[in-house]
């Protein structure tokens, strides 16, 4: 079984903010957020639960039960509140994004790659579909297409060292050695506390 992308990559989560379409809900909204940031993620569902029932036309409310449900490793509930989301606001890149880590958590490769496609395809230079896109491609051990995904990733956001690292890792797979080393060592820069950057710099 492959191991949950929680535990292959930082996973920033950020809380997407709702914006001002009626009063009445705000509250509740806030009380979610709230929760969320506590880590009491079934409160925060039945807080952003709330939201949606007064106004379903909040696309971040769906959007950040999925977030909740993420969390949770309850990974078909969370897809089912991204796709909601992507329902109401169909541009929707984040939430696309999201998506395909939920699928992707569930060996869904194909239609994981789907959702980070339409997100790329939505927002061409958002560095963090092409770095989930990469992980998926990796975890399948397509490692041709990470590398491509990764350089994408990489070129977009030249200060995330986590592309970088890998990008090193990949390129490591296809016996690109003195390729992969120029990488570590740019992670490492980039960020010192990529442990295993730092060791495979060492390794050379």
């Amino acid at each position: 079984m492959r191991s949950l992308r929680l535990a292959l990559v930082p996973f920033v989560i950020v809380l997407v903010a709702a914006a001002t379409f009626a009063q009445g809900w705000e509250k509740d909204f806030d009380e979610g957020l709230a929760h969320f940031k506590a880590g009491r993620y079934d409160a925060a569902i039945t807080s952003f639960r709330r939201v949606t029932a007064i106004n379903n036309r909040v696309h971040s409310a769906p959007y950040n039960i999925g977030l909740a449900y993420y969390r949770m490793k309850k990974y078909p509930e969370a897809v089912i509140a991204f796709r909601e989301a992507i329902g109401i606001k169909a541009d929707y890149s984040e939430a696309y994004v999201q998506l395909g880590n939920a699928l992707d958590n569930q060996n869904m490769y194909y239609e994981a790659v789907a959702a980070y496609q339409k997100a790329i395809q939505i927002s061409p230079n958002s560095s963090s579909a092409y770095y989930e896109l990469g992980i998926a491609h990796y975890r399948e051990k397509k490692y041709d297409l990470a590398v491509t995904a990764f350089t994408r990733a990489s070129t977009l956001d030249p200060a995330d060292g986590s592309a970088k690292m890998e990008l090193g890792k990949s390129l490591d797979k296809l016996d690109r050695a003195d390729e992969a080393f120029k990488y570590y060592d740019e992670a490492a820069k980039a960020d010192p506390n990529l442990q295993y950057a730092q060791r495979r710099v060492g390794d050379y």
